[in-house]
Parts: C-alpha cells; structure tokens; sequence
C-alpha cells in the first residue's frame, strides 16, 4: 500500500508542491530561529544590564527601598516583569501576526470533557517525570565523565533562596505563576502557531526542542524539551493552550516548593553529620529542620506518585486507545514525511545559529556560575 507522503512518479505537480512546502519550511525554521535568538539575547541582556549597571544605581535610590529590599530581589522581580510582560508578549505579538494566528483561538478551553483534560494533563506529567528522571541520570553520567576524564564539573544549579518573604515571593510570582503562562502562551500559540499548517507531529518536535533550547540549562534541556513536545501535541490536537498551561504550573508550583522548603534546611548538617552530633544538636534547631526535609520529602513522594502514574496511564493509552494520539489533519496535504520536515527545519541558517547560542550560554552557566 502506498504511504500517505509518496507521490506518483511522473508527475511534475507533486515535485513543484514538495519544493514550495521546503522552501515555506525554511521560511518559517528561520523566522522561528530569529525569534529564539531574540529571546534569549532579551532575557541575557535585561539581566546582565540590571546586574552590573543597576548595582551602581542601586544605593543612589531611597532609602526605603534599599533599607527594605535587596538588590538581587528587585532586580530578580524587574527581570521577571519585563521578560514576561514585555519581551515574550512582544515576540508572542510578532509571531502571530506573521502567521495571522488569533490568540483568542489558543484561549479558548478544549472542547471535550473536564476529565479527559486532566488525563492529558497527567500523562504529560508522567512523560516529564520520566524525562526528568532520564535527563539526571545523563547528567549525572556525563559530570563523572568530565571529572574523570578532565577533573572539572558542570555546577549544580542553587535552587534555594534567601529566608525571607520577599525572595519567596519572586520566585512564587516567576516560577509558579508567570513562567507557566506566558512561557506557554509563546511556545504553543506563537511558535505552534506560526508551523501547525505543517502538520502536527512536526510541529509539536521543532516547537519542543526549542523549548529545550530555550532554558540554556544542561539539567533542563531534555526534559524541558519533553514536556515541549508533549505540550505542542496536545495544544495542536486540542487546539488550546490551557492543558499546556496547567501541565507547566503542576511542574513548576511543586518545584517552587521544594526549593523553599530546602531553603529552610541545613542540608548539610542533616545529611551527612554523624548521628552523635545529631543526639547533641539542640531538640529545637533538630524540629527545624526535621519539619522542612519532611516537606521536601512530600513533595518528592508527591512528584513520584504523580509521575509514575501519569506514565502508566499513558502506556496504557497508547497501547489501548492509540486513536488517541493520533493527529487526522496530518496526512491531508503534505507530501514529505516527518522526517524530512524536521532535517529541513533544524538545518536552516537561523535555527542553528540559535541552538549553537544556546549551548554557548548553556556551557556558561554550566561552567562559569
């Protein structure tokens, strides 16, 4: 039986169709990759501009503020409010005025039951827990390669902040609450929207491995980039962007909160001092810290639970009720094949320039701090 994405031989029509779709594939690949580049280079220079310049104003400003805040908080609050509300939705702006994609369509809520949403919602929480669990152990093998091999190491990422209100907050407002919603608003309605003519399976790879790219973070790439793929998925066949965004807040609101918790844990003298020392520390200071690794031990259980039974409700979807994966619109028009989509989409100018850029910054943070 012959495949969807072959053509008849002979017939010059299907050769001149295969040369448009390629040439609109690359259009699209480097407009996406010009997108990306400008994110980034948005986001790295709004913090290095508020790192090094903004510390020289800083103690010029009155003294309420400073007495009362700190530096690193308020620029940390100033990077998250531009880079949210105001590169993202600009590029957002951008994208779909390219591709005349409508927000208002992305915004709508799936058409299909409260529960059928939370499924999705679970099983791509059960892929990002298996691509998380996966992305450490690569990690992790690829640190004790680099120590052995050259005696350096990539730095773990501090996920903790400072004991105070103030810097809970930041995180809160950035990690839980803005970055789940603009981040996916960008990825699914700008860049889903701007290749979804393409087919969706396509669309859903490219849009989620510049997710992946897009957090200039070797820790986070493959599972960012996971959650991605499954996120563009389930936004092209549900045609909204809500299941994506509570997929994102699930993962971020747990993260956030096992990084405050461990704020409030001497990891140290907990984890690796001799029992004797523990049977001397102070019952209070013990309680202390007891209380918040009991927290963070929660949340890990919480992670796991949801993780594991995402995923089994996933295999078992895919082996029993594969329809539900499957995306109709795919085969109507094209005449390449996944595959090819992709090789033409990640070889264009524009997308390579942006993945070497995010390896650069990657190896940055990875290496310098």
């Amino acid at each position: 039986m012959q495949q969807w994405y072959s053509a008849p031989p002979g017939m010059g029509i299907d050769d001149e169709r295969r040369t448009e779709e390629r040439n609109s594939i690359r259009r699209l690949a480097n407009r996406c990759g010009l997108v990306m580049l400008l994110l980034l280079l948005g986001m790295y220079v709004v913090s290095f501009g508020l790192s090094f310049l903004g510390a020289n104003y800083w103690k010029a400003l009155p003294g309420w503020l400073t007495n009362n805040f700190s530096f690193s908080d308020t620029a940390n609050l100033l990077l998250n409010l531009i880079f949210y509300l105001g590169i993202i939705p600009l590029l957002l702006w951008y994208c779909n005025r390219q591709s005349k994609t409508r927000l208002s369509e992305y915004l709508r809520f799936p058409a299909m039951p409260k529960k059928a949403v939370w499924k999705l919602v679970l099983m791509g929480f059960g892929v990002v827990w298996a691509a998380s669990e996966a992305g450490s152990f690569v990690y992790m093998g690829i640190n004790s390669l680099l120590e052995m091999l050259f005696h350096i190491q990539m730095n773990t990422p501090d996920v903790t902040v400072d004991r105070n209100p103030v810097s809970i907050a930041v995180l809160v407002l950035g990690s839980a609450i803005l970055a789940p919603f603009f981040e996916e608003l960008f990825a699914r309605c700008g860049l889903v929207g701007t290749l979804r003519a393409h087919g969706g399976v396509f669309t859903a790879i490219a849009t989620g491995v510049m997710f992946g790219f897009m957090h200039t973070n070797f820790q986070q790439v493959f599972f960012a980039a996971m959650m991605g793929i499954y996120a563009g998925f389930v936004t092209y066949r549900t045609r909204s962007v809500w299941p994506a965004i509570l997929l994102h807040f699930m993962v971020n609101g747990i993260s956030v909160l096992q990084s405050i918790a461990l704020s409030f844990t001497d990891i140290n003298g907990i984890t690796y001092q001799e029992i004797e020392y523990l049977m001397r520390v102070d019952p209070q200071y013990l309680l202390s810290q007891l209380v918040p690794m009991g927290m963070v031990s929660l949340l890990s259980l919480l992670f796991l639970a949801l993780g594991v039974t995402g995923l089994v409700v996933f295999i078992k979807t895919l082996i029993k009720y594969p329809q539900e994966f499957s995306l109709p619109d795919e085969r109507r028009h094209s005449l390449l094949r996944t595959r090819d989509k992709c090789k033409i989409f990640f070889a264009s100018p524009a997308i390579i320039v942006f993945l070497i850029f995010s390896v650069l910054l990657s190896c940055m943070n990875a290496f310098i701090g």
